[in-house]
């Protein structure tokens, strides 16, 4: 079976994991695809209801759930994929 590849903007599903995780099961949309490093892909992922990033590896996306999710899913947080700093709000000191 071929892996499929995520790009940015796109709606992923977690896997359950069996720590409990508070973030499995839920839709992230992805961030920023990070480069591949000893034969793994991770990407940077931003849940809904948070208002930080996660990093998750590629084996811990339900690729199933995953291929019904739509952009909707989850409320766009995020304005623009990988600017993460706000430049109005950067102050430097003279």
């Amino acid at each position: 079976m071929p892996r499929m590849s995520y790009k940015i903007g796109n709606v992923i599903v977690l896997k359950s994991s069996h720590h409990g995780d508070l973030a499995s099961q839920q839709s992230a949309k992805i961030v920023a695809v990070m480069p591949e490093t000893q034969g793994g892909r991770r990407y940077r992922i931003r849940l809904a209801n948070e208002n930080f990033d996660r990093t998750v590896a590629h084996d811990d996306i339900d690729v199933e759930a995953s291929v019904s999710q739509t952009p909707d899913a989850i409320a766009p947080k995020v304005s623009k994929p990988g600017d993460w700093i706000n430049h109005d709000l950067v102050r430097t000191r003279k």
